[in-house]
């Protein structure tokens, strides 16, 4: 089947115009922006965002486009509660990814701690005494903490955390 020479010269024409369309300059996409609009909006003025990435309790929307020299510029829309409450240029962390790495693990471990806590003031309430099996280290986990964990992450059982299992024993409540 032979495709006619002017139905490929306007295909061509169409596909150009709108790869052309697409790569319009973005600082001028961005001049419709502006501050308390829904995410909707912005999407209707400037199109998806190439990144969509959540922090510091905002969402952040990344656009990377070419301007007229071809250089990459990149530009970000924050939104809190579904309006934009910041555009511009990226806005650098201001701790670094190792600084981060430490909070997270602080916050972590006071999580685990006062989930710790829970189960023993839980534990007591209920009557429930843990005794460690084999061992009497404070780190022992119990046997259902360690299953959940090799079937979630993939884990093989480990022997000798086997035998740092606990076992509940019971006692009447008084």
């Amino acid at each position: 089947m032979k495709i006619p020479a002017r139905f490929l010269r306007l295909l061509v024409i169409v596909g150009f115009a709108g790869l052309t369309a697409c790569q319009t300059n973005g600082s001028k996409r961005f001049e419709s922006i502006h501050l308390g609009m829904e995410k909707s909006a912005v999407v209707e003025a400037i199109g998806s965002p190439n990144i969509n990435r959540r922090w510091s309790g905002k969402d952040r929307w990344i656009y990377e486009y070419r301007d007229r020299s071809d250089t990459v510029v990149i530009r970000e829309v924050h939104f809190e509660n579904g309006k934009s409450v910041y555009f511009g240029a990226p806005i650098p962390p201001t701790v670094t990814a190792a600084e981060q790495d430490k909070i997270n693990e602080a916050e972590i471990q006071k999580q685990d701690d006062a989930d710790r806590a829970e189960n023993q003031r839980r534990d007591h309430q209920l009557g429930i005494e843990r005794v460690h099996a084999r061992d009497e280290s404070p780190n022992a986990e119990d046997a259902l903490d360690q299953k959940f964990r090799e079937s979630y992450y993939g884990i093989e059982p480990d022997p000798k955390a086997q035998r740092n299992t606990l076992a509940p024993v019971f006692t009447p409540v008084r």
